[in-house]
């Protein structure tokens, strides 16, 4: 194994720290090219408000709206009050106590400025950690098992940096070259591509408050954008970023054919340059998780707003008597077994909109049937383990010769390696290990998070299968080269099938839907939030929310 270190990227990436990460200025207004609402907002502080859907979108909304004077705020939520708020699903087990077990959402990059002010506003300036204590922590460090580009290469790689510098290699020299090339040298391209990628992404998207909803591109900029997010980075000799993105954001299927518009939105340059600058100072810090679970901030907001939600609430219908508009709109119910009719003056939609829009709403308006026929979305399945300990990790560090809190396995999302995904686990999360590292020795058992990417949602009874595969992954030397024991065999404690990221299509950014939305935002007494029109992260939905409001005149 070549020693790769920290030390190139710290040298050569000194200039990072005194510029600092690129963002945008966020806007008292909306961004210039971000389209207005044409109407004045249609909701008064009186108004009876529903919003459909308990998610974090929709949590978020009625503590904004809590927080602006509208008082007649309820959330309806079909699911019992388990710990479950959309995508995010803090599970907790009898055995393992108070150690949470992230089932949806999970980490914090470096840009989800929004969340951690949330966090710090509601659970407190300690609401965060670094999964293993960090780099100073017994088991901070990410461990990425590459088996067949080390057998092409024939040394090991552990590390992300390690993985990275051989990975280029491979891309951009020659074989002859490979065993003798330094590590500093794919550093300085390295420090080059993320220098292009921030030209690149303004260049397409211009400069902006980062998440939520990217200004509408320009006729050119969106013909540039007609391709997928590994094409794009293909084109402009970007690929060693596009493994970055594997590392990182490999659950939304970026290295496949996801379109371009997405990969930029989430794949911000203030979040490939943190990577950088976490090697230059020890406070900027590329992942983090909630110290007790995501949930307990949703709980929270609940608490401390006082917003009023009802679950085990099942929608029949909604009708927003668009013919009219001075009668309420009815929604009829099914509440713990029993009918029930609900009216209100205004509707927050934030339930996933493909699934549920148009089963639901009884009067549909063309662009509304146009929105969500534009909607696509990938698959996503998590699976909380009890396996046997796992052996030493053999490498020439005492760090690394533990199993690590989190564990990667790029070459599961990356196409020369896996060109049709179908279920192999791409991630493992030690949850002991990564929020309670210092009870670990207390633990005779492992428990362990698997996860599953598939390009299109599986139904449940496709879950057999895919845990199969999960269990055949983990215990495999050849694809986990730290392989999980089968004795006792590894054991289902708790599992979610995701309909996960769901957005628009290449067609329908074309024609401009994302931002039609927008526009159309309270037009028919009806607003559309959530990941559906916005990007399947905390930080995207909620600074989204925070769009709305504001083009509609709404002070939070």
């Amino acid at each position: 194994m070549k020693n790769s270190g920290d030390g190139p990227l710290a040298r050569l990436g000194a200039r990072l720290r005194k510029r600092g990460p690129a963002r945008g200025a966020a806007p008292a207004t909306p961004a210039e090219r971000l389209p207005r609402a044409r109407h004045v907002c249609p909701i008064r502080h009186d108004s009876r408000i529903v919003i459909v859907g308990g998610g974090p979108a929709g949590i978020h909304m009625a503590s904004r709206l809590s927080r602006g004077g509208f008082r007649r705020v309820t959330v309806l939520e079909r699911r019992p009050d388990d710990g479950t708020f959309g995508k995010t699903h803090t599970f907790f087990h009898e055995e393992t106590k108070d150690v949470p077990h992230e089932m949806g959402t999970c980490y914090l990059s470096a840009s989800y400025k929004h969340i951690r002010s949330l966090l710090s506003e509601y659970v407190g300036d300690d609401a965060t950690i670094e999964p293993g204590g960090g780099r100073d922590g017994p088991f901070g460090e990410i461990h990425l098992p590459a088996p067949r580009l080390n057998a092409e290469k024939a040394y090991e790689t552990t590390t992300s940096d390690e993985w990275l510098y051989a990975h280029r290699e491979k891309v951009f020299l020659s074989e002859k070259l490979w065993a003798i090339a330094p590590d500093k040298l794919q550093a300085v391209g390295f420090l080059l591509d993320v220098k292009k990628y921030r030209d690149l992404h303004k260049s397409l998207l211009g400069t902006y408050d980062y998440h939520g909803l990217p200004p509408q591109p320009g006729p050119g900029s969106l013909a540039r954008l007609d391709v997928t997010f590994r094409e794009l980075l293909v084109a402009n000799k970007l690929e060693a970023l596009l493994d970055l993105c594997c590392i990182g954001f490999g659950s939304y299927g970026l290295g496949y054919d996801v379109p371009a518009l997405y990969g930029l939105w989430f794949v911000t340059p203030e979040a490939v340059e943190s990577y950088v600058a976490s090697k230059l100072d020890p406070s900027v810090k590329t992942v983090e998780l909630v110290r007790n679970g995501y949930n307990g901030l949703w709980r929270a907001m609940i608490a401390r707003d006082d917003i009023e939600v009802r679950h085990c609430v099942s929608i029949a219908g909604i009708d927003r008597n668009l013919d009219d508009l001075d009668e309420p709109i009815v929604i009829e119910a099914n509440v713990d077994g029993h009918s029930e009719r609900i009216e209100c003056d205004f509707l927050i939609f934030a339930a996933p909109l493909a699934t549920e829009f148009l089963k639901t709403v009884a009067d549909p308006t063309p662009f509304e049937i146009e929105m969500v026929g534009g909607l696509t979305s990938a698959g996503l399945v998590t699976t909380l383990f009890r396996t046997a300990n796992k052996g030493v990790v053999a490498t020439e560090t005492a760090r690394d010769a533990q199993e690590q809190a989190l564990t990667f396995y790029p070459e599961s999302l990356q196409p020369a390696y896996t060109p049709q995904p179908d279920g192999e686990v791409y991630a493992e999360r030690n949850s002991v290990r990564s929020y309670r590292w210092d009870t670990d020795s207390a633990y005779e058992s492992r428990y362990s998070v698997a996860y599953q990417y598939v390009p299109t949602p599986r139904p449940d009874s496709d879950m057999p299968r895919l845990t199969a595969a999960a269990v055949a992954f983990i215990t495999s030397p050849e694809t986990a080269v730290t392989p999980t024991p089968t004795h006792p065999e590894p054991e289902v404690l708790y599992q979610k099938n995701w309909d996960y990221f769901p957005h628009f299509t290449q067609d329908a950014i074309k024609a401009l839907v994302p931002w039609r939305v927008l526009e159309h935002q309270g037009r028919w007494r009806t607003w559309y939030i959530g990941s559906s029109v916005s990007f399947e992260s905390v930080e995207d939905v909620t600074k989204y929310n925070l769009l709305v409001l504001r083009m509609n005149g709404v002070e939070a």
